[in-house]
């Protein structure tokens, strides 16, 4: 589900009687706040870098499955920059009184929905970086060990990143019985905690590998990354017999 926010907005209105000279003084605040880090288009953004994603997968409970089809919608990178929220409160402007001004205030408010989602795509310590996928779908039976199959290509903002976030619309797992079973995602996406950099025009390899769990004797299975084989530093034999080596945390790219 889409949801657009709308930025509380605070206008300051004055209107001043009786003078000749019209409305007294400039505002002193507002412009120059509001085009800083709160839009994105800091210093940070200014430089990108290439991420090639992959997806890898964790054996756990895969032999259990004959297919186990991951559809991936969106891949969320959390950048960490200084101030990445600023300009994003409300804006007020600021003039000079004279005797005569009269001062009107208005205030929008947001709703919750609105809310929820500026808190998701900014945070106190950085911000997200959203990259739409088009229904990418992988079968992570083919991925095991360090097989990994390349999602996309995506230009990032360069500096320092410390989550990545997969959003997954749909799985189909099934068993090697012929059977189909449910494989659940918690919230329909998958969180890694995993600091990376991207640096200005560098080109990094970063794996996202993911495990399946047989969850007690339910017999549903759950899907979760794993930190230990993510990363910008660890081997990838991609799927369609190109191999990248270890270089994955070098700039070095899939072979062309």
């Amino acid at each position: 589900m889409r949801r657009v926010v709308t930025a509380g907005l605070v206008a300051l209105l004055v209107v001043t009687a009786g003078c000749v000279g019209g409305i007294g003084g400039t505002p002193t605040a507002g412009d120059g706040a509001s085009d800083g880090a709160g839009s994105g288009d800091g210093a940070a953004t200014s430089e990108s870098g290439t991420v090639n994603f992959y997806v890898s997968d964790q054996p756990n409970d895969m032999d259990d499955f004959e297919h186990l089809n991951v559809t991936v919608t969106t891949v969320r990178f959390h950048l960490v920059e200084e101030n990445a929220t600023a300009g994003t409160a409300s804006e007020t402007a600021t003039a000079t009184e004279s005797p005569n001004t009269t001062t009107l205030t208005i205030t929008a408010v947001k709703d919750e929905t609105e809310t929820e989602e500026a808190e998701d795509d900014e945070s106190e310590d950085g911000r997200w970086v959203t990259r739409e996928v088009n229904a990418t779908t992988v079968d992570l039976t083919r991925l095991r060990g360090a097989n990994a199959t390349l999602v996309e290509r995506f230009d990032l903002p360069a500096g320092e990143y410390d989550q990545v976030r997969l959003e997954v619309s749909e799985t189909e797992g099934v068993l090697k019985d012929g059977s189909t079973t449910e494989v659940k995602l918690p919230s329909e996406r998958l969180t890694l905690t995993q600091e990376f950099t991207v640096g200005d025009g560098e080109e990094v390899d970063f794996v996202y590998d993911v495990t399946v769990h047989k969850a007690g004797n339910s017999g549903k299975y759950v899907l979760r990354p794993v930190a230990s084989e993510s990363g910008t530093d660890v081997p990838i034999e991609r799927v369609d017999g190109e191999t990248d080596g270890e270089g994955g945390g070098s700039g070095n790219g899939p072979p062309n």
